[in-house]
């Protein structure tokens, strides 16, 4: 009998997806979603380009840790003005059109930022740059939950797994045209700074793009810059993902939003605009501090390996990776089972392991362990892998549902981390030691924890009442009109029939 019930089960199922893959809105939806999911690849792939070629940007740029950061400060910048411009544009206008200007200006922008050598350049091309990245995983995130609604959590998880997937092979694509650390350690101060350089094209001289010129080096070390062939790269990958929402955005898209999957009644909760917004607070709160989390892995974590551990680039460009292979693995493996666990325990499940990822990175770091690095940081990546998208899930499940102005108020939480973040590890990585990576971001992680439990309090303790007592006006509100329209109804009906007989 139970092996009956689970073959009808299992035709059930089967069924299920032939008829939803028969109608051609859920189709077009797939499509859609696929799209989504390959501008996203380039959206990770610039994102995780920035980590292994931080060092490079300094040598470019000829500045030490603490100035370079500004780099990522001003993408965070840019990066929060995108997310509330675009996202704020998201209703009014062509969508897939906003998609295709905001892929394609990240491409152009990222295409020229290793032609910025003046610093003041430098900044303003990485402020562009962050506000179209921002601006893009905006218009994705809401774009998922315009088109999917109610069925969107496993299609959020898809489509940042385009992010990861792009984040992984990134340090690798990066790393053949990065500077050899033993070739430019002579020339560095102990801040990582390289002074009085003078730089020729490649096109001038092919085996020389840099040369020393310090007063006390008897010998001038050459080395090559080359970074400009993987960021062109990135700019291909950006402008190509960016071609399917340029077609998109002369065509009818009305099948989209065809289809049985819109919300639940009891879904589409209401509640006061006061406990709306401290509900949207607590939210960003705690994105803020994943976000930071995330961001420290991919930008600093070549960083902390190089200086701490005294590793090669290609080392630390490969531990980037495996970091980024853990993170995309996990998130495969979570989106067969997200369903099985709530969003709390998941979340809570995932912060406990970022605490003890960095705990075991800090001791370490101490002792010189390098095996420890490597399987402290898998650790990590598998954890954070999962943070932003099953915080979406709690945000809909505990506090607000969410839509496009939930997301957007997330990735304008996630753009402030991104923005606080560099200044402060440039600062103590410079002033301290590299060891700050691991202690700001363990306290991050300890915050975030404690916005959990304030989420999961206020959302069950505080809002429960707040929405049954919301219910009930509303039905004792909506009672009232009834009873009102009927006594109006009888008042006329008495007038009518009054009228009838004084003309009689």
């Amino acid at each position: 009998m139970q092996g009956r019930e689970e073959e009808a089960d299992d035709k059930q199922i089967r069924h299920g997806f032939l008829a939803k893959w028969k109608n051609a809105s859920y189709r077009a939806r797939l499509l859609h979603t696929t799209w989504l999911f390959l501008s996203f690849i380039s959206l990770g792939f610039i994102g995780g380009q920035r980590g292994p070629a931080f060092l490079d940007l300094q040598l470019i740029t000829n500045t030490d840790v603490e100035e370079a950061s500004l780099f990522f400060t001003s993408a965070a910048v840019g990066g929060l003005l995108g997310a509330l411009v675009i996202g704020a544009s998201y209703d009014r206008f062509n969508k897939p059109r906003l998609i295709f200007l905001a892929n394609i200006g990240m491409g152009v922008c990222v295409g020229v930022v290793p032609q910025c050598r003046q610093y003041p350049l430098m900044i303003f091309i990485w402020f562009i740059t962050g506000f179209c990245m921002r601006g893009l995983e905006t218009t994705g995130t809401a774009d998922v939950v315009r088109v999917w609604k109610s069925e969107s959590r496993p299609f959020m998880f898809i489509v940042h797994l385009g992010l990861s997937t792009g984040s992984l092979f990134s340090p690798l694509v990066t790393e053949p045209f990065l500077v050899p650390k033993h070739l430019v350690e002579k020339q560095k101060f102990d801040t990582g700074v390289i002074r009085n350089t003078t730089f020729v094209s490649v096109d001038e001289q092919s085996n020389i793009s840099c040369i020393n010129n310090q007063t006390n080096s008897f010998q001038p070390t050459a080395y090559v810059i080359q970074l400009q062939h993987a960021f062109i790269i990135s700019a291909i990958l950006a402008v190509l993902a960016s071609l399917p929402f340029l077609v998109k955005s002369f065509k009818d898209e009305s099948n989209l939003t065809k289809g049985d999957n819109s919300r639940k009644p009891e879904e589409q909760r209401t509640m006061p605009p006061l406990y709306y917004v401290i509900s949207i607070l607590l939210i960003m709160g705690m994105h803020i501090c994943n976000s930071g989390i995330f961001d420290a892995f991919s930008a600093f974590l070549m960083t902390f390996v190089v200086k701490q551990m005294d590793w090669s680039k290609k080392e630390g460009a490969l531990v980037t990776s495996a970091f980024w292979a853990s993170l995309v693995t996990t998130r495969i493996l979570v989106i067969f089972v997200v369903d099985l666990i709530t969003p709390a325990k998941l979340l809570l499940i995932a912060l406990c392991f970022v605490i003890c990822a960095l705990i075991g990175l800090c001791i370490c770091a101490l002792y010189l362990v390098h095996t420890g690095i490597w399987v402290f940081v898998c650790v990590a990546g598998s954890a954070v892998s999962v943070l932003f998208p099953t915080l979406i899930a709690l945000a809909d499940k505990e506090l607000v549902p969410v839509n496009g102005k939930v997301s957007s108020f997330i990735l304008v939480a996630g753009a402030i981390g991104l923005l606080t973040n560099p200044v402060l590890l440039g600062f103590f990585i410079k002033e301290f030691s590299a060891l700050w990576f691991c202690y700001l971001l363990l306290s991050e992680a300890i915050i975030s924890v404690v916005f959990l439990f304030l989420i999961l309090i206020y959302g069950r303790k505080i809002l429960k009442r707040v929405r049954k007592r919301t219910v009930m006006e509303i039905d004792i509100g909506s009672q009232h009109c009834v009873h009102d329209t009927l006594m109006d109804d009888l008042k006329n009906v008495t007038n009518v029939n009054l009228d009838d007989k004084s003309r009689v």
